[in-house]
């Protein structure tokens, strides 16, 4: 009796090809991540940068005493609220009472001085968030007149 070759050695032809396929793939598809990587890191630093351009654009628009009011706490604006006796704030919590603070001092700015508000806001920029700023400059750039913005910042009007 004759004994065969054992028929499964522990590599094929065809087992070294699929090997070296996936292990070319594997190669490719990392070459692939890393440049992807880069060009997501690239990006974003050019995201960051015109964020920042923007807003430094927006802050043209801002009133100085407006941007400083985003860094103070709820008790210093409730101060502010006592030390220029404004009503109706008592029971605002920080958001809307820096929003209040900031509309009522751009008020008593822009009646002291006879100049309107930046693009005749409603409420002061410092209670915009910054996307809203963002989209004010837009408009601004884009040379919309301020009654246009006025009106359709405003909320309806109830009959």
């Amino acid at each position: 009796m004759t004994r065969k070759a054992d028929p499964s050695p522990s590599r094929t032809p065809i087992s070294d090809g699929l090997a070296s396929d996936l292990q070319a793939l594997g190669s490719l598809l990392g070459s692939h991540m890393r440049g992807l990587d880069e060009h997501l890191g690239r990006q974003h630093e050019r995201l960051t940068l015109r964020e920042d351009q923007l807003i430094e654009e927006s802050r043209e628009l801002l009133p100085a005493a407006a941007l400083e009011l985003e860094h103070l706490s709820k008790e210093q604006l409730q101060g502010l609220c006592r030390q220029h006796k404004l009503k109706g704030w008592s029971k605002l919590r920080r958001d809307p009472l820096l929003a209040f603070v900031a509309a009522a001092l751009t008020q008593d700015s822009a009646q002291s001085s006879g100049s309107p508000t930046p693009l005749e806001a409603p409420l002061s920029p410092a209670a915009i968030s910054r996307i809203e700023r963002l989209l004010l400059l837009l408009l601004q750039h884009l040379a919309v007149p301020p009654e246009q913005i006025q009106a359709a910042w405003d909320p309806p009007q109830r009959g």
